[in-house]
C-alpha cells in the first residue's frame, strides 16, 4: 500500500466577516486540509460553500506553539508534527494536538483522522531535535 507523505496546508476565506484568518492543517491534500477547515467554520457561518475556501501547500507539515507545549506538558519533547509513530491497534502520522490537550491527533494510514494518547503511542528513537520551547 502506498502512502501519500503529510504536507502543511495553509487554508482561509477571502472576505470573511471575522477578517484575513488563516489556519495552518497537516494534511495528505489540499482538499483534505480545506475540508477540515470548512467544517471548522460552517458551524459559526452556516451559509459558507466550501467552494469559498483557499489554501495552497506551504511545506513540511508544521508544529503549532500549542503542539510544541502540549507535547513538551506530556514529557516528549522531541516529537513534531510529521512524525510517524504506532500504537496498539495502528500507525500513522502526527497531525497535531487535541482532545483537551491529552492526545496526539493522528492520521492513520487508512486515512482516518483520530486521537490517541502518548503513553500508547512507540516513538521512533532516531527521531531527535534540540527542544524549541
Amino acid at each position: 500500500m502506498t502512502i501519500n507523505p503529510v504536507y502543511a496546508f495553509e487554508c482561509w476565506i477571502p472576505d470573511a466577516p471575522w477578517g484575513d484568518v488563516r489556519e495552518v492543517i497537516n494534511d495528505r491534500s489540499l482538499g483534505a486540509a480545506k475540508a477540515s477547515y470548512w467544517r471548522r467554520v460552517v458551524d459559526a457561518w452556516s451559509d459558507i460553500p466550501f467552494t469559498a475556501v483557499r489554501g495552497r501547500k506551504v511545506g513540511p507539515p508544521q508544529s503549532s506553539l500549542e503542539f510544541l507545549i502540549g507535547v513538551r506538558y506530556r514529557g516528549i519533547p522531541d516529537v513534531r508534527c510529521g512524525d510517524r509513530v504506532t500504537w496498539k491497534t495502528g500507525a500513522g502520522v502526527i497531525v497535531g494536538f487535541g482532545g483537551g490537550g491529552a492526545w496526539l491527533q493522528v492520521l492513520d494510514d487508512v486515512g482516518s483522522v483520530g486521537y490517541v494518547h502518548p503513553a500508547e503511542c512507540e516513538f521512533p528513537t532516531a527521531v531527535i531535535r534540540p527542544s524549541t520551547v
